[in-house]
C-alpha cells in the first residue's frame, strides 16, 4: 500500500520559521524582541545544521538540538565572550605583526612596528564602526564588541607608543620622537578617514 504523503512529509525537513518583525516595528517591546531578532539574523548567516539531520516529527532530540543551539548562540554573543575572543585575537595579531616588522634591518632605531600597528588599527576601527553601526542592521551591533572594542583594543597600543617616544627623547633623538608623535596622530587620523570613505562608498546600507 502506498505511503501517505503526510506520514513522510515531516521526516528530514525543517519547517521554515517566519521572520520576526523588523526592529523599527518591534520598538517598545523590550529586550525579548531584540533577542529574537538577533537569533533570527544569526541563523540566516549560519547554516541550520538541524535542518540537515533526519529528525522525525515529534522527536525529542530535535528540541534538544534547538535548545543547545540557542544556548550556544547566547554564549557566543555574550559580551564577555565577544571581548575575550576579540581581545585575544588582537593581542596575537599585534605580537606577530611586531615580530615581522621589527625584524633587523627594518626599523633603524625608529619604533616602526608600533607605528604601523596603531595606524592599521585605526583603519580597522574606522571600518568596523561604519560597517557595523551604519551599514548592518541594528541586530548586529554586538559585533562591534568583537571587532572594535575587543580586537582593535587588543591590537593597538597607546601606552607602548608613549613609552617608545620617551625612549627616543632619552637617547637624544628629538627629531624621531617628534616625527613619531605627529606621524602617528596624523597617519592614524588619515587611516580612519580612509576607512570611512571606502566603507561608505563601497558598502550599501543594510
Amino acid at each position: 500500500m502506498a505511503r501517505s504523503r503526510s506520514a513522510t512529509s515531516n521526516f528530514g525537513r525543517c519547517t521554515p520559521r517566519k521572520a520576526p518583525p523588523p526592529l523599527h516595528k518591534a520598538e517598545g517591546r523590550g529586550q525579548k524582541a531584540e533577542s529574537r531578532q538577533r537569533r533570527w539574523c544569526l541563523r540566516r548567516l549560519l547554516p541550520s545544521a538541524y535542518c540537515l539531520l533526519p529528525f522525525p516529527k515529534g522527536c525529542p532530540l530535535k528540541e534538544t538540538f534547538l535548545l543547545l543551539g540557542d544556548w550556544l548562540y547566547a554564549f557566543l554573543t555574550h559580551r564577555l565572550t565577544l571581548l575575550a575572543v576579540g581581545g585575544t585575537l588582537g593581542v596575537y595579531a599585534r605580537y606577530f605583526m611586531s615580530l615581522w616588522i621589527g625584524s633587523p634591518g627594518w626599523t633603524r632605531g625608529f619604533p616602526l612596528s608600533t607605528f604601523v600597528i596603531n595606524v592599521s588599527g585605526s583603519f580597522l576601527l574606522g571600518a568596523a564602526a561604519i560597517l557595523i553601526r551604519e551599514r548592518l542592521p541594528p541586530a548586529y551591533g554586538y559585533l562591534y564588541l568583537l571587532v572594535g572594542t575587543g580586537f582593535c583594543g587588543g591590537y593597538t597600543t597607546f601606552s607602548t607608543f608613549e613609552y617608545e617616544t620617551f625612549q627616543l627623547t632619552s637617547l637624544g633623538s628629538w627629531g624621531q620622537a617628534l616625527a613619531n608623535v605627529l606621524g602617528s596622530v596624523a597617519a592614524g587620523f588619515l587611516g580612519v578617514l580612509l576607512a570611512v570613505v571606502l566603507v561608505r562608498g563601497l558598502v550599501p546600507r543594510g
